[in-house]
């Protein structure tokens, strides 16, 4: 859940993590089998091709697990 948190300054800035859990889920929705390892490539995928316009979200977790699950099949 997005919230308000601050560096090491004291700065503020918005943080919405997203954890392996939620990878997790975002395949069993999709209806894919993926392992913990695969989940974590596809969590350093999003990040590789982060895009500041669009962010992080469902739909761009599920999209990018089912690439890579098409991928490795």
């Amino acid at each position: 859940m997005a919230h308000i948190a601050h560096n090491e300054n004291g700065t503020p800035y918005i943080a919405d993590p997203w954890d392996l859990d939620d990878f997790r889920m975002a395949a069993e929705i999709a209806g894919l089998t993926l392992t913990d390892d695969q989940l974590i490539a596809g969590m350093e995928r999003v990040v590789k091709y982060y895009d500041t316009e669009i962010g992080i979200n469902w739909e761009v977790i599920q999209i990018t697990l089912s690439d890579m699950y098409e991928e490795i099949q």
